[in-house]
């Protein structure tokens, strides 16, 4: 009987502890499913770090969003990117995370499979989950690929990948991202003009000499773009000073290229706050790299006009070398901002043509005199101030002398108001004409406040400290779509 009950008792923990073995082996990957993908290694600690073979793909496309062609397209260009920046670019597609988190599927995939150059790994990988409930572009970037994957970076690449993939256009989206990878691993900045892209691949201007107008935003005819560049020619050979006016959409913080890549002219004071300051450079650089200006100090006057998306304008005008030919001399504070003003009239309603034409009116006058006139809209203003001021002080004259000359109450006798025998008033009193009272508002001070927003409508988290099963961390963006 009790070797029975000894029976049923050793049965009876044997089936109560086999679920327990079963759920602790299943909780080895941390997966929150049972499944795994074939290359997944279920004990972290033996795997070995190595680095496998550059031939193997650096597209993998696990959620078949491009076509072969297109996928032997994007291989070749992540090719490209890794030989001309020595760290290695990989694309990971797949339609599940296998219930893992997103950020560690990807970099478990990166390490796992062997990506990475050098001793640390470096490179960056781009994970794209299809997954429809859980859709999200994951970017991580491993050794010294870190430097440059910074908050800023990683969010531009998120802004060119979100534009494509909100649409379903993948080719696209991967192709746009790799360039933007290649100007951050070569200069530090995803986002770089046309021409100083081309000046840092080529040593070569963009703009061959003679081409004064540089118009990025369009909005100009062909008539109006031909007369204009006219005028800009006959002003700089007339004065032997080039006059260039460019249009772009914006302005790039170009101070991580460095000043060794990139040559900086020297264009006078820089501005007070930092935005302006961002701009003038941009400025600076521009003329410098194009090689715009004449004689060995590159004497010029540039006009730049930064159209945004929100209709806001930012006008800059450089003056470059010793001034310009003629009676023009430097610049004042008045002068410059008086150009920038006139220049802004009418840029609010697009019309970019009318503004350039008006801005080389007033920069003739100041490059034939020295100084620049007050436009006629100003003139009109102060001649109807003038007349307004002078009418009043008309009304307000008369009015006093016809009150000095009323007899407020008849009388017969002149001494009536006078004390017998002498000159003193019997009475006299004090009467109340009107009164003023003004008003003003004092606003109360505040914090200022700044925000950072993305073209995409949709920010991105941006981590430093992320880290993988395997031990190996990484800077890691992420943001869905």
């Amino acid at each position: 009987m009790k070797k029975t009950w000894l029976c049923l008792l050793i049965t009876l923990l044997v089936l109560f502890c086999l679920p327990l073995s079963a759920g602790a082996d299943d909780s080895s990957g941390d997966t929150g499913s049972g499944e795994l993908p074939d290359w997944y290694v279920t004990d972290p600690n033996s795997f070995e770090d190595f680095h496998n073979d550059i031939n193997d793909p650096r597209l993998i496309d696990q959620a078949d969003l491009l076509t072969p062609e297109q996928e032997a397209q994007i291989e070749a260009r992540l090719d490209q990117v890794r030989e001309a920046t020595q760290q290695d670019i990989v694309i990971f597609t797949d339609t599940t995370s296998y219930g893992m988190d997103n950020e560690l599927y990807e970099m478990d995939f990166y390490v796992y499979n062997g990506y990475g150059l050098g001793p640390n790994f470096d490179g960056l990988i781009l994970f794209i989950n299809m997954d429809p409930d859980n859709r999200e572009m994951v970017s991580t970037a491993f050794g010294k690929t870190r430097d440059v994957f910074d908050a800023a970076n990683s969010n531009m690449l998120d802004d060119i990948l979100y534009d494509h993939l909100v649409e379903q256009e993948y080719f696209e989206a991967f192709l746009s991202w790799s360039f933007g990878v290649e100007n951050m691993l070569k200069y530090g900045i995803v986002d770089l003009p046309a021409w100083c892209g081309a000046y840092l691949s080529s040593g070569q201007v963009l703009y061959p000499s003679g081409v004064r107008l540089i118009n990025e935003v369009g909005g100009i005819s062909e008539s109006d773009t031909q007369r204009i560049l006219e005028r800009l020619s006959d002003l700089s050979v007339k004065y032997q000073t080039e006059v260039v006016v460019y249009l772009t959409d914006k302005y790039y913080d170009l101070s991580h290229v460095g000043s060794d890549a990139l040559p900086v002219a020297e264009g006078g004071p820089r501005g007070e706050d930092s935005e302006e300051i961002e701009a003038n450079r941009y400025l600076d650089t521009f003329w410098a790299v194009e090689g715009y200006g004449y004689s060995e100090d590159h004497r010029g006057i540039l006009l730049g006009i930064f159209v945004d998306e929100s209709s806001l304008y930012n006008i800059q005008v450089r003056m470059y070398g010793s001034g310009a030919a003629g009676k023009a001399k430097e610049l004042s504070d008045s002068s410059e901002k008086r150009l920038e003003s006139v220049t802004l009239l009418n840029l609010g309603e697009g019309n970019y043509a009318y503004n350039v034409n008006r801005y080389l009116d007033f920069l003739g006058s100041y490059m034939k005199t020295g100084h620049v006139p007050h436009s006629w809209f100003v003139r009109g203003l102060w001649a109807l101030a003038c007349a307004f001021v002078g009418l009043l002080t008309g009304r307000f004259s008369t009015e006093r002398a016809i009150r000095k000359n009323n007899v407020v109450r008849e009388e017969t006798r002149a001494d009536v108001n006078l004390i017998s025998d002498s000159f003193r008033v019997l009475w006299s009193r004090n009467v109340l004409l009107g009164t003023r009272v003004e008003k003003r508002y004092i606003p109360k001070p505040s914090e200022s406040s700044s925000s950072t927003r993305s073209s995409s409508g949709s920010r991105s988290h941006y981590s430093s400290n992320s880290r993988s099963s395997s031990g190996r961390s990484g800077s890691t963006s992420r943001r869905k779509f």
